[in-house]
């Protein structure tokens, strides 16, 4: 059992790859594999590219086919996420020449998570002067972000006038939003000025 991706983040799925090899020296007749354990995920699907395979309805996929000497088969198990953690899972297989064996494989599922402050630099001003706002992206997450866009929704009785952007990582849209260029790193944090 081979997790396709070993870090997952939090909503999507986790695909299990499930490999089934006669090792021995005998064809194997009314080949099982059992859904034995995985607690953390949620059964969604399951597809196979053979046709080799058909599902019983409880978590039990059984060959349609003998299993040769030497010969390798698979399908494809597929979990949806609903919470973060490590989480493992665990399958046998048996037939009618062999014992049960088992397999696992673990996934980390982890949530990406930010805050954003918009700090005022001048408290008071006079009409007509210059009011400059510092706004910080912080990476509160486990998982690297991308795409990050600030957008300037209401600032009434303000007129804009430009940003000021210091490590130049950031680049103003077209609208009044602004794009991170690089990607923002879990603990880290980007900003920059609104005049």
């Amino acid at each position: 059992k081979i997790a396709l991706d070993k870090v997952i983040i939090l909503g999507n799925q986790a695909v299990f790859e499930i490999i089934v090899t006669n090792t021995g020296n005998v064809v194997l007749h009314d080949v099982i594999v059992s859904e034995d354990s995985f607690n953390g995920l949620i059964y969604d699907s399951w597809y196979d590219n053979t046709g080799l395979w058909n599902e019983n309805g409880q978590l039990k996929w059984i060959m349609n086919s003998p299993l040769y000497t030497g010969e390798i088969v698979s399908f494809y198990v597929v979990f949806n996420t609903t919470t973060t953690g490590r989480f493992t899972n665990v399958v046998s297989v048996d037939s009618n020449e062999t014992n049960k064996k088992s397999a696992n494989d673990t996934v980390e599922v982890i949530k990406p998570d930010f805050a954003v402050e918009k700090i005022s630099i001048n408290r008071s001003v006079l009409v007509g002067e210059q009011v400059m706002f510092e706004i910080v992206v912080h990476n509160l997450g486990q998982v690297d972000l991308t795409n990050v866009v600030v957008r300037e929704d209401t600032f009434t009785g303000l007129v804009y006038d430009s940003f000021i952007d210091y490590d130049g990582v950031w680049t103003k849209n077209g609208d009044l939003s602004w794009s991170l260029t690089t990607p923002l790193r879990a603990g880290e944090y980007e900003g920059f000025f609104v005049v």
